[in-house]
């Protein structure tokens, strides 16, 4: 049989010549923009008469097609999820070579390792994973929380590296764990802060961190390698907390440690009483992740370190008379600032309220809208006054 669709010369009309000067691989009134064989024959196959294509049957329909478009399409998607993959699979495979390198410390000091009997660690994403240990004396819980590069995203991946150089907002991707030790609800616990801090990121362990924020900076060179701080409400805390072992482990984590702190306050900056109240101690490290053989013995060393620094202090750690007053003087001190913030936003919602009311009062007198408007501002210069009298005042 012949088919009417298969002549081409009438096809040769519609040929235009595409945007590569001396080319004619363009069919402009398809859309496509297909090697001039391929564009051909598509065009054939459409413009076969449907009579046609139906005695061609199934097989001779799929033959007769040009199937380039849809190629190109499954080669693109298949080389995004083999990427996605391959990305995942390495993220994966940080956590895990984490996980096995301080298992033997885990194993020696907890009851249960793992999220549960069968699983180490849970992915909540290809880059976002947690892990667990519990069932110790002193130690409630150890609390894993990975963030890793989004290496199964290129595209992500490659921004936020890019917008990272030009946007504070935008953190540079990297590979990091945060560690959460948690005591248990019967350990005698001083309320402190304590931490030694990576000068390198020490602005932003500050800015994250509600309880260094109440610490003052201390540089000791005969207790801390030159690229470390403490940041501790006491100096007692420096001396009698670091021993001469972790000293010596700091000094080769300086790439790996970011910030290791003991507080019995919250990490965010609280906005009630509650979340200040309910606050409690907590050993808090964040480590960025290598997964060279020499940094994973580095932090299964850093890992012993904390747990027998959280030994040390669920004794109980006490501190002297005097430092321990300082100390409940700040916490005094910052309890009383947020009750008077909790008290101005209640304040401020009360004045609010009333201008409301005098508002809708002054609509139902029938001023106009200029009129009120004018008098809104009278009244809003009233109050300005007034306040900036009582703060001479009290100048």
């Amino acid at each position: 049989m012949k088919l009417s669709g298969l002549n081409k010369e009438p096809m040769l009309e519609v040929l235009t010549e595409s945007m590569v000067p001396g080319s004619k691989s363009t069919l402009t009134d398809l859309g496509t923009y297909l090697p001039e064989e391929a564009s051909l024959k598509q065009h054939e196959y459409y413009a076969t008469p449907l009579e046609d294509l139906e005695a061609l049957g199934f097989i001779g329909r799929v033959k007769h097609y040009d199937w380039t478009l849809e190629g190109v399409g499954l080669l693109v998607i298949g080389v995004i999820v083999l990427l996605f993959t391959i990305g995942a699979k390495l993220n994966q495979g940080k956590v895990e070579s984490f996980i096995k390198a301080i298992r033997p410390t885990l194993d020696e000091n907890f009851a249960q390792v793992g999220v549960n009997d069968k699983d180490l660690y849970i992915k909540d994403s290809a880059n976002d994973f947690v892990s667990y240990a519990t069932g110790r004396i002193n130690i409630k819980s150890l609390f894993f929380e990975f963030k890793l590069t989004p290496r199964q995203n290129l595209l992500q991946y490659f921004f936020e590296s890019v917008f990272s150089a030009f946007f504070e907002a935008i953190p540079t991707p990297n590979d990091s764990v945060d560690i959460t030790l948690q005591f248990h609800s019967d350990a005698q616990v001083a309320p402190f802060t304590f931490a030694i801090v990576n000068k390198d990121g020490m602005n932003k362990a500050r800015a994250d961190n509600y309880y260094l924020s109440l610490s003052k900076t201390v540089e000791d060179e005969t207790l801390l390698p030159v690229n470390f701080v403490f940041m501790s409400e006491s100096a007692e805390l420096n001396k009698s907390l670091v021993t001469p072992e972790l000293t010596q482990l700091l000094g080769k984590s300086g790439k790996i440690l970011k910030y290791f702190a003991v507080s019995d306050l919250p990490s965010s900056k609280p906005t009630t009483e509650a979340q200040y109240a309910n606050a409690t101690s907590k050993i808090h490290v964040k480590l960025d992740l290598h997964n060279d053989k020499q940094s994973l013995e580095t932090i299964n060393e850093l890992l012993s370190e904390l747990i027998k620094l959280a030994d040390v202090i669920a004794a109980p750690y006490v501190l002297k008379a005097d430092q321990q007053k300082k100390i409940i003087a700040t916490r005094t001190q910052e309890l009383t600032k947020l009750q008077k913030s909790i008290q101005d936003a209640k304040d401020e919602e009360l004045r609010d309220a009333k201008l409301e009311a005098e508002r809708e009062a002054r609509r139902n007198n029938g001023l106009s809208r200029d009129e009120q408007d004018k008098l809104d501002k009278k009244m809003r210069e009233k109050r300005e006054r007034r306040l900036r009298n009582r703060m001479n005042k009290r100048g």
